[in-house]
Formats: C-alpha cells, sequence, structure tokens
C-alpha cells in the first residue's frame, strides 16, 4: 500500500506509515492515555475548587465587617485591634512555616496548611 500524497505546503515531503497494530503497545498507549486523563482530571478538580473557595471569599468578605460589628455587636475598634492581631500572626508564621515547606516540600505544608484551616472552620 502506498503513503497518500500531501499537498499542503509544510508537510510535502513528510512520508506517511502505516503500521500494523500491535497490541503490547497499544495497552501502553492506553494505560498512558488513562493515567495523562486522570492526571487531568485531578488539576481540573484542583482548580474547580481553588476557583470556588476564591470566589467565596470574593463574595463573603467584604460583608464580614459588617456582620461582626452589627450582627456579632463587637465594637469597630474590637475588630480593628482583631484584624491588626490576625495581620500580625500571619506575619510571624510566615518565618516558620517557610522554613518548614523548604524542609518537608511545598505539597505537603500546603495540604496541611489547608486541613487546618479546614479543621479550624469546622
Amino acid at each position: 500500500m502506498s503513503p497518500p500524497e500531501c499537498d499542503s505546503g509544510m508537510a510535502r515531503h513528510s512520508r506517511f506509515e502505516i503500521k500494523r497494530l500491535q497490541p503490547a503497545q497499544l495497552v501502553r498507549d492506553l494505560r498512558v492515555l488513562l493515567g495523562l486523563l486522570l492526571a487531568g482530571g485531578i488539576l481540573t478538580w484542583l482548580f474547580l475548587v481553588d476557583g470556588l473557595v476564591d470566589a467565596g471569599n470574593q463574595v463573603a468578605f467584604p460583608f464580614l465587617p459588617k456582620f461582626i460589628t452589627e450582627v456579632g455587636d463587637m465594637p469597630k475598634a474590637a475588630y480593628g485591634g482583631l484584624i491588626a492581631l490576625m495581620s500580625l500572626v500571619s506575619a510571624l508564621a510566615m518565618w516558620p512555616c517557610g522554613r518548614f515547606a523548604d524542609r518537608v516540600g511545598e505539597r505537603l505544608s500546603i495540604a496541611l496548611g489547608w486541613s487546618w484551616r479546614a479543621a479550624s472552620w469546622g
């Protein structure tokens, strides 16, 4: 069987070969394809979850001061002090958390941080 001719500019001199089906190669290629699909699915899931968390924060956090001061009856000065204290603790925690991430890896430190956040909100 002769290969088909190409009339396009760049592929004019390329040759297309038709090969016989090799079951071992097919199984290997299908495993690779399944792995790529699963990896893409996990990444898609992570992007969706991260997007939902970001969207939820963008919707909820602008109303948080009003809710805390009016519904929670916290004075505005106390709320401002609480935000300042949270900022200070966050700034002080970055140094040891950064060293921890350098020592054990970024993935584990991010997973641990999200787990602690989920436990504190739950």
